[in-house]
């Protein structure tokens, strides 16, 4: 449901999203962009032991936390409790998947700020001169600070957890591009492309 408010005499129906609401709404996924940089609410990676919510027997609603390494069976659902954070992304699925508002699900890239203290390690030169492995490195019109792509680490994510969108980062795709098929080539991990095709199918 597209909130609304008043804004003025005249106005009554006007349409007004909220920020970081904009991508609730699946008619907006049309624009969602390949190479883009958006900012997202990215989960924590999960480690054992969680937090597993109990749920009430009288509502679904409330519960009971309690941290264990929990016991899984084949096709019993649990439910967590993980943190998240907002971060900026670069989005690093198909251009017609990012649109395609039947797809649910997008592939980011996690956009990490370089503080003075990284400046000092090995990588920082790899990362600026282009020949680190897996880090693709963002100058500070990028994103406001220097930063780096890490693409060693493709987050899979509802396309309405992303927040809203920054900035075209679309020419330093060439580098990205580059990067991830190395990572597939080390088997890091499958091409994402085909991953969402078969669940789309």
């Amino acid at each position: 449901m597209t909130l609304r408010k008043k804004v003025g005499k005249g106005t009554k129906n006007k349409h007004v999203i909220k920020r970081d609401e904009k991508f609730l709404e699946k008619e907006n996924w049309s624009e969602i962009k390949r190479g883009w940089i958006y900012e997202a609410a990215i989960p924590y990676t999960g480690e054992r032991p969680l937090d597993f919510f109990i749920l009430d027997s009288d509502c679904t609603y409330r519960g009971t936390v309690v941290g264990k390494n929990g016991e899984f069976t084949s096709g019993k659902e649990h439910f967590i409790v993980m943190g998240l954070k907002q971060r900026k992304v670069i989005i690093v699925s198909h251009e017609k998947n990012c649109s395609d508002n039947t797809m649910f699900d997008i592939t980011v890239a996690p956009i990490y700020s370089i503080y003075k203290e990284d400046k000092l390690q090995p990588w920082y030169s790899d990362a600026i001169t282009g020949n680190h492995l897996f880090y693709s490195y963002l100058p500070k019109e990028a994103t406001g600070k220097e930063s780096v792509v890490d693409l060693s680490n493709l987050i899979t994510i509802n396309k309405n957890m992303l927040l809203n969108n920054k900035s075209d980062a679309s020419r330093y795709m060439i580098d990205i591009n580059t990067k991830m098929e190395f990572c597939l080539q080390l088997g890091i991990y499958k091409k994402q492309q085909e991953v969402n095709e078969e669940d789309a199918g």
